[in-house]
C-alpha cells in the first residue's frame, strides 16, 4: 500500500552554512564541504569528495552541518535541483540542504524522487536575484512511497534502466567530442598552409580594426533606422548571427559599437571570447548595425574575404593564445585590441581563400547536422529517464 505524506514527515532536513573565509583555522581540514558549484560538475548519483574542506572548528563555529553517509544532499539555490547521495560524512554550504531519511525510506528511493522533482522544486522556489527553496517549503512537498520491498524493486529497475541510458548518453557525448576533434583538425590543417607560398600577415595589415563610426553620419540621419545586435545574439559556431532588433541611429550612436554588412564581430570579454562568440554581420538595416561595447570589429580589405578570417578566428589556438593576453578584473577580463591587430595568419591568394572557405563551409554543415542529431538523441534519452521515473514513482498520485 502506497502512502502519501509530506517530505518533512519522513526526512530530517538540515540547512548548510559557510565558515568565515578569513579565518584560516576554519579551512583546509578533513571535513568534506559541498557546494552547488561542486555538484554541477558531478555525474552519477554519488558524491565522495569535495573541492574544499573545513575543520572541526569551522564546522562548530558556523551554521554548517555534518550529515552521515547515505544521506541525500540537494542544492536549493543557484541552481535548485542538483542531488547526490553522499558516500561519507559530509557538510555543505547554505546553497544546499541535507536530508536524512527515516527507516521507512530507502536513500536511493529518496534520491530518485528528488531527481525527478527538479521542475516542481524550481516552481516552488522564491526570490528575485535567484530562486531558493526554503526548508519549510521543502518539508511540505508531497511525497508518495510504497513499502520497503517495493522501494527496493523500483530502485533496482531504475538503476538498471538508467545505467543503459547513461551508457547511450556517454556514447553520444564521445561521438560529439570526436566530431569536435575532427573539426579542430580540419581547421588547423586548412590554415597551416604552404609556408613557402603563402604570406604571413598581421590581421591589422589586412583588416581595419574597430572602424570609426563617424563615417556612418555621412550616409544616415539621426532618425534613420539601423540594426541592433546585443551580445546574446552573437552565436557560437554560427557564421551569420541574426539581428532581430531595430533602433534609431541617434539612440545607439554614442554608446554602442558600430559595424556594417560583412564586418566580423568578435566578443572580447571573458567568457564570451573563450567560448568562441564570433560572426559575420549580414542583412543589416541600411547596411549598418550597432551592438555590444564588448565587440571587436574587423573590416576586411580587398586582400582577404570575411569568411576566411571567420574560420581563422574560429581556431582554438587563436582563443588559447588570446586568453593568455587578457587583462582586467576577474570576471571582466578582455582581450586587447593590440592582440587582434598583431595576430599573424598565413594568407593565401584570394582563389585559395575561396577554395578553403568552400571546403570548411561544407564540412561545417555536416558537423552541424551530426551535432543536431546527437543533441536530439541526448534529449530523447533524458526524456526517457523522466518517463521511467514518472511511471515508477507514481508522481501523478503524489501531485
Amino acid at each position: 500500500m502506497w502512502k502519501t505524506v509530506k517530505l518533512g514527515d519522513v526526512c530530517t532536513i538540515y540547512n548548510g552554512g559557510t565558515p568565515k573565509s578569513k579565518t584560516k583555522s576554519y579551512w583546509e581540514g578533513d571535513i568534506k564541504w559541498l557546494t552547488p558549484k561542486d555538484m554541477g560538475k558531478l555525474d552519477g548519483k554519488f558524491v565522495s569528495d569535495t573541492a574544499r574542506k573545513i575543520t572541526h572548528d569551522g564546522l562548530n563555529n558556523s551554521s554548517a552541518k555534518l550529515v552521515p553517509a547515505n544521506s541525500v544532499i540537494l542544492s536549493c539555490r543557484a541552481p535548485i535541483g542538483h542531488v547526490f547521495i553522499n558516500e561519507c560524512d559530509m557538510s555543505f554550504n547554505q546553497g544546499c540542504k541535507g536530508l536524512i531519511p527515516s527507516n521507512e525510506i530507502l536513500v536511493e528511493y529518496l534520491y530518485y524522487f528528488l531527481f525527478s522533482s527538479k521542475q516542481l522544486l524550481n516552481d516552488l522556489g522564491k526570490g528575485t536575484t535567484f530562486k531558493e527553496i526554503s526548508s519549510k517549503t521543502l518539508s511540505n512537498v508531497s511525497f508518495a512511497y510504497p513499502p520497503l520491498a517495493e522501494q527496493e524493486r523500483i530502485v533496482a529497475k531504475l538503476d538498471a534502466a538508467f545505467a543503459e541510458i547513461d551508457e547511450a548518453i556517454n556514447a553520444a557525448v564521445a561521438k560529439e567530442n570526436e566530431v569536435q576533434k575532427l573539426k579542430a583538425s580540419l581547421l588547423s590543417s586548412s590554415f597551416s598552409g604552404d609556408a613557402v607560398m603563402w604570406k604571413t600577415m598581421k590581421l591589422g595589415d589586412i583588416c581595419q580594426i574597430q572602424p570609426k563610426k563617424a563615417q556612418v553620419k555621412a550616409r544616415l540621419k539621426d532618425r534613420d533606422e539601423v540594426s541592433f545586435m546585443p551580445m546574446k545574439d552573437l552565436g557560437i559556431q554560427s557564421m551569420y548571427p541574426i539581428s532581430t532588433q531595430i533602433k534609431k541611429l541617434e539612440r545607439v550612436y554614442n554608446s554602442y559599437t558600430y559595424f556594417e554588412d560583412n564586418d566580423i564581430l568578435l566578443a572580447k570579454i571573458t567568457p564570451c571570447f573563450e567560448n568562441g562568440k564570433l560572426g559575420i554581420a549580414s542583412n543589416l538595416v541600411n547596411g549598418v548595425g550597432f551592438g555590444s561595447s564588448e565587440y571587436i570589429v574587423l573590416r576586411c580589405s580587398e586582400k582577404v574575404i570575411p569568411q576566411f578570417i571567420y574560420f581563422c578566428l574560429n581556431q582554438s589556438s587563436f582563443r588559447t593564445s588570446g586568453k593568455n593576453q587578457m587583462s582586467g578584473a576577474v570576471g571582466h577580463k578582455r582581450v586587447p585590441k593590440e592582440y587582434i591587430e598583431n595576430y599573424k595568419i598565413y594568407l593565401p591568394p584570394l582563389l585559395d581563400q575561396e577554395r578553403i572557405v568552400a571546403k570548411l563551409d561544407a564540412a561545417d554543415s555536416e558537423f552541424r547536422n551530426v551535432n543536431e542529431s546527437i543533441a536530439i538523441s541526448k534529449a530523447n534519452y533524458l526524456a526517457l529517464k523522466s518517463a521511467i521515473l514518472a511511471q515508477e514513482l507514481k508522481l501523478s498520485e503524489a501531485a
